[in-house]
This record gives structure tokens, C-alpha cells and sequence, in this order.
């Protein structure tokens, strides 16, 4: 067995790729009815077409007919494979598949979701004409001005409705990348296929796994419209950078050489010596800089970690924001998030009536650390600070504390994913 140096089956190979990248345009117009069964439609002749292609190529696998009318037996035994040949043909002969669409409608205002409504819905209406039902519901001052209706949206087959649709169609790939995995390994090769964050085909190639690639999960973020509530406009993503070029690191490196002097990196897994230590040095940076960015560190279960610089404008694009952040743990699998941000701290009386501290007159600037970790620990660090007559940073006295008062309720959704993960048992 050897790295693939060219492909054997190079038409059902390239076949596989469209489908891949036909899942993702699915994907990418989940909120639009008519660009959704477009692509779907077109995702599922590609996938359904993959062993036609195989069939005409079959003379550059050893032992063809023997090794297929096996896989054949395995396919016909996999309900989801039954389904995609099925639907196939009715796309041919009938036309669209028979589809529903559920949506589940709450407003976003900080903590948890407030559910208004669920509904079965025709496939056909844009999120924006189910929103608009519910515009018009009597809510206190401050959610109306700050709220986000969230409209929630799952597209399931009338024929297999327990079931979403896109998920099927990575099952069935998956299998399909298997099949052509083991035409490969016949002809003596590993497959290799396009890099798993190379969507737009550059020919990049590593070796392909079996089964749905990593890219191919179905997560709820990919379902979700959100309407500014009192605008009744659609909310564009939130903003998250990650990446950052070799120049912007080293940059970033000799400007904050001196502000890490003297503070030594943790030397354990253990969070919250973690939060200690990025604590610290988010009073550098903020004293070198005179502010701090929004920032997340997402932190993985080998002690890995991953930065996100957070960028928003108003309060209904945080809880975007958020949201997305929450669907990046999921995808990621990390079992602990440290948020930094300048914030506005006020005492709990001032603060009634929905009042935020950046309303109240006497508020105090402050920067906030908060470390959050999926077994339930977490620790918070605030650090009040002034500004003198020469505008530097002069900070105060940091207390640190894991009571609840001192946490953010932006942090909810990304709570949520880990008591669902707990649930699930992964």
C-alpha cells in the first residue's frame, strides 16, 4: 500500500468531491427555500450517481464483480442508502422531494432562549414572513430594543421525518467515501482526497478517512435566521478571527515581550491555573495598549487551545455572537472557554428596570476574565481601572470569585452545548 500518486478511478473520485461540495451549498442555503431544494436536489443525484460512475470504471479494480456484489449486499441492508436511491428517482421522475420544515421561534435577550412558538411550516416561507407573526408580541422596553427573534429551522423528508435531511445525505456520503476507500485500497493505493478546510478545491491532498468527513456535521447553527427585533431585519453573522499571518505573530510577539516577563505560562492542565495566568496577562495588554480587545480562548481537552478576536457593535450582534461562539465548542469538542472583554460594572440597584451598567452614571470600567469549563468549574477576575490625566491605564485591586453574580449571561449558550454533550454521554 502506497500514498495514492494518481487516481484509479479518477470520474467516481471527482464525482464524490462534487458531492461534497454540494452538501455545503446545501448547507450555506438553509434558510432560503428555493436555493435549499435546488442544491438538495442536485446533492442527492451527485451522491446517487457516484456508484453509476464507479460501474463505467470498474475495469481498474482487481476482482470487480465478486468485490462489488458485496458491497452491494451492504448497501441494500443500510435503510438511509434505500432511502437515497428512492429519492433519486422520485427527483427524476416526480420531481421535488415531498418536504416539510419545522421552526422554532424565541427571542434572544441574554440567558436562555425565550420560546415563543412551534410549528410545523410550508418549506416555502422565508424565515423573515415567520418572524414577522411574532414582531408584534407585547415584551418589556429593553428586550424589544436589544431582543432577536430567532427563527430555527429543521428539514426533514415526508417519508423519513424523524430524521434531518442534511444529516442523511452526510451518512450516505460517508458510506459512499468508504466504498470508494476500499476500490482503492484494491487497486493498491490510500486514498487521498482534497484537504478537509479546502472547499474551494484547491488541490491540496491528504489521506481520506472512511465514513463523513469532519466538515459534514449538522449542527443547529446552520439552521438558525435571526431577526433584529425591532427593525424586523435579518442579522448577518457575527464576526470571529482566527486566523492571524506569521508577520501578525511575530508582531504580536515583540510587542508583548516585555508585558510577559515574569509571568510563566501554566505548566498543568488544570483551567483555572490557566485563568490565573491569562488573567495576568490581559492586564498587560491592557495597560501596553490602553485597551483589550474581546477575546475567547476556547481550550481543548490536550490542553491545546484556539483565539478568537470578537467583534460586534450592539448588543443583539453579542448574542450572535455567542451563539456562534457556542455552535465553535461544539464543532471543536472543547472542554473550557476563558472570555476577556472591557466591560462597565455598576452596583445590582442601579441596575433595575433592564438598565445595563454602561446606562448608569456612576459606572466603573473594568476588565473582566471569565473561565468557564464543561465539569461545572469556573472563576471570574475583575479588575476595576482608571484612566489619569496622561490617559494611561491604572488599574486596581483584582478580586476573583466563582460566584454566579460575577458571570456573564452571555455565557449561557455555550453552557447549554455542554449539559447537551453531558446528556449524550460524549
Amino acid at each position: 500500500m502506497k500514498p495514492e500518486e494518481y487516481c484509479p478511478i479518477p470520474q467516481t473520485h471527482q464525482r464524490l468531491h462534487q458531492a461534497h461540495r454540494l452538501w455545503h451549498q446545501t448547507q450555506e442555503s438553509y434558510p432560503d427555500p428555493d436555493g435549499f431544494c435546488a442544491n438538495l436536489n442536485a446533492t442527492i443525484q451527485a451522491l446517487r450517481s457516484v456508484t453509476f460512475v464507479l460501474q463505467k470504471e470498474h475495469r481498474a479494480i482487481p476482482g470487480f464483480p465478486e468485490w462489488y456484489a458485496q458491497w452491494q449486499d451492504r448497501l441494500k441492508q443500510d435503510e438511509l442508502m434505500k432511502w437515497l436511491v428512492n429519492a433519486r428517482n422520485k427527483i427524476e421522475k416526480e420531481g421535488d422531494l415531498k418536504t416539510h420544515s419545522t421552526a422554532q421561534v424565541s427571542i434572544l435577550a441574554g440567558g436562555e432562549p425565550i420560546r415563543v412558538a412551534e410549528l410545523i411550516v410550508n418549506p416555502l416561507t422565508p424565515p423573515k414572513r415567520i418572524a414577522g407573526r411574532y414582531r408584534s408580541l407585547p415584551l418589556p422596553p429593553h428586550i424589544r430594543r436589544e431582543g432577536v427573534l430567532r427563527v430555527e429551522r429543521q428539514w426533514v423528508a415526508a417519508d423519513l421525518p424523524d430524521r434531518e435531511l442534511l444529516d442523511i445525505l452526510a451518512h450516505c456520503y460517508g458510506v459512499l467515501a468508504t466504498l470508494l476507500v476500499d476500490a482503492h485500497r484494491l487497486c493498491g493505493f490510500i486514498m487521498r482526497t482534497f484537504r478537509l478546510d479546502a472547499h474551494e478545491g484547491r488541490p491540496v491532498r491528504t489521506e481520506h478517512l472512511a465514513g463523513r468527513l469532519p466538515c459534514m456535521v449538522t449542527t443547529p447553527e446552520m439552521r438558525i435566521a435571526r431577526i433584529h427585533l425591532e427593525s424586523g431585519e435579518p442579522l448577518l453573522p457575527a464576526a470571529m478571527s482566527l486566523s492571524l499571518t506569521r508577520e501578525q505573530i511575530g508582531a504580536a510577539g515583540e510587542k508583548y515581550k516585555k508585558a510577559r516577563e515574569g509571568l510563566t505560562p501554566p505548566s498543568s492542565r488544570d483551567f483555572i491555573e490557566s485563568a490565573v495566568y491569562w488573567s495576568e496577562y490581559a492586564k498587560r495588554v491592557l495597560t501596553t495598549d490602553g485597551y483589550h480587545v474581546p477575546l475567547a480562548i476556547l481550550m481543548m481537552q490536550d490542553s491545546s487551545i484556539e483565539l478568537h478576536e470578537l467583534m460586534f457593535e450592539d448588543r443583539q450582534a453579542i448574542y450572535v455572537l455567542m451563539e456562534q461562539l457556542a455552535n465553535r465548542v461544539y464543532v471543536s469538542g472543547a472542554v473550557g472557554v476563558i472570555l476577556i472583554n472591557e466591560g462597565w460594572m455598576a452596583r445590582p440597584e442601579e441596575l433595575e428596570g433592564g438598565k445595563r451598567p454602561s446606562e448608569v452614571p456612576g459606572r466603573r470600567e473594568t476588565l473582566m476574565v471569565e473561565a468557564v469549563a464543561a465539569d461545572g468549574r469556573r472563576r471570574a477576575f475583575i479588575t476595576p481601572f482608571s484612566r489619569n490625566e496622561k490617559g494611561q491605564i491604572e488599574l486596581e485591586t483584582t478580586e476573583s470569585s466563582d460566584d454566579t453574580q460575577y458571570f456573564s449571561v452571555n455565557l449561557e449558550p455555550i453552557r447549554r452545548v455542554w449539559r447537551a454533550r453531558e446528556e449524550m454521554g460524549t
